[in-house]
C-alpha cells in the first residue's frame, strides 16, 4: 500500500506545470467570476475551464468553483467518475478540516447512487489530507480514472485517494443530481456562462 500511495503521489507530481509563474497575471489566460479569476487552463492536467459558478450560503458566498475538463469536449454527469477532470474552489471565509469532513460526509451519505460504505475507506483517507483554509485559499480536486482523487490547497499536493467510485462519489458533492446545490451545479456545466475574450467578467 506504502508503494501504491508512493507511486500515486510520483504521478500527479510528474507532471510540469503548464502556466509558467509570469503567466498568472496575464489577463487574457484568466476568466473571472466576480473578485475570483481562474486559469483558461488547468496547471496540474492538460485539461481547459468549462464552467464556473459560485456557492452561497444563506445570502453569503462561501466559494467560487471553476470545473476543467478535456479541450472541446461537452461535459455532463455522466462523465464524473469517468472522465479527467478538475474542480478548483476559492474560499471566501475560514473553514477547518471538521467543515469539510462534517459537510463531505453528509452530502456522499445522502446521494442514493453512492455506496457509502464501501467508499468509507477511501473517505477517511480524503478526510485525513484536509487542512484549515483562509479566504483567498484554493482546494483543487483533480479527478484522473485509473489513478486516483488528488487533493491539493494552494498548487501544493496534500496527498491522492484512489479508487474511481470514490472519485464519482466525492467530486458528486459539487456534480450530482444530489450536489451541494442544484443551480451549482447546472452553472458549473453550463460552459457558455463563460465569456472567453481579454478581461472577461463571466456572470
Amino acid at each position: 500500500m506504502l508503494r501504491f500511495s508512493i507511486f500515486l503521489l510520483v504521478f500527479f507530481l510528474a507532471a510540469p506545470p503548464r502556466t509558467l509563474a509570469g503567466d498568472l497575471l496575464r489577463e487574457e489566460l484568466r476568466v473571472c467570476k466576480g473578485e475570483t479569476c481562474f486559469l483558461r487552463s488547468s496547471d496540474v492536467a492538460p485539461l481547459t475551464l468549462s464552467g464556473i459558478a459560485h456557492f452561497r450560503y444563506w445570502g453569503f458566498r462561501v466559494y467560487s468553483a471553476a470545473l476543467y475538463t478535456a479541450p472541446g469536449r461537452a461535459v455532463s454527469l455522466g462523465d464524473v467518475g469517468v472522465a479527467e477532470m478538475e474542480l478548483r474552489l476559492t474560499y471566501y471565509r475560514e473553514l477547518t478540516p471538521k467543515d469539510f469532513i462534517s459537510s463531505g460526509e453528509s452530502l456522499m451519505k445522502d446521494n442514493p447512487e453512492v455506496a457509502f460504505n464501501e467508499i468509507r475507506e477511501q473517505s477517511n483517507q480524503m478526510n485525513a489530507l484536509y487542512k484549515k483554509v483562509e479566504r483567498g485559499d484554493t482546494y483543487s480536486i483533480h479527478f484522473k480514472p485509473g489513478v486516483g482523487t488528488a487533493l491539493l490547497l494552494n498548487g501544493a499536493l496534500l496527498g491522492v485517494v484512489p479508487g474511481d467510485a470514490f472519485g464519482k462519489a466525492y467530486l458528486g458533492v459539487w456534480l450530482s443530481t444530489s450536489s451541494i446545490s442544484e443551480n451549482f451545479t447546472k452553472d458549473l456545466l453550463d460552459s457558455d456562462r463563460i465569456a472567453f475574450k481579454s478581461a472577461s467578467r463571466a456572470s
